[in-house]
């Protein structure tokens, strides 16, 4: 009986979370909800990202030093129209290097 409330709630209720006025989602499904919902452009393009977390070190009760990759996968746009980036908008101080870019993917 527990399971089936369990899986009831997984499949039936959203993971969507309103924090400060920002939308916070966990999985694609929850990102197509809320462009569905939102004035966005219907047809502005999405660029796959992934974050690969290498290393985490708590230097107070407060600040974390992270280090990993962030991807993005270009391929398939123009390289006017992709113009991958993005922030980190609570750090003090980041560090980023372009580590790789297949040209062959780029159109």
């Amino acid at each position: 009986m527990g399971m089936g409330i369990i899986w009831h709630f997984t499949l039936n209720e959203s993971s969507i979370e309103v924090e400060d006025g920002n939308i916070v989602v966990f999985d694609i499904a929850d990102v197509e909800t809320v462009l569905l919902n939102s004035d966005a452009n219907p047809k502005a393009f999405r660029i796959p990202t992934g974050v690969f977390i290498q290393s985490l070190k708590f230097s107070t009760s407060n600040d974390i030093t992270m280090t990993g990759y962030v991807w993005q996968n270009i391929s398939g746009l123009s390289v006017e129209k992709a113009s991958p980036r993005f922030s980190f908008p609570e750090s003090k101080e980041n560090t980023v290097e372009k580590t790789y870019v297949d040209e062959d993917k780029i159109s």
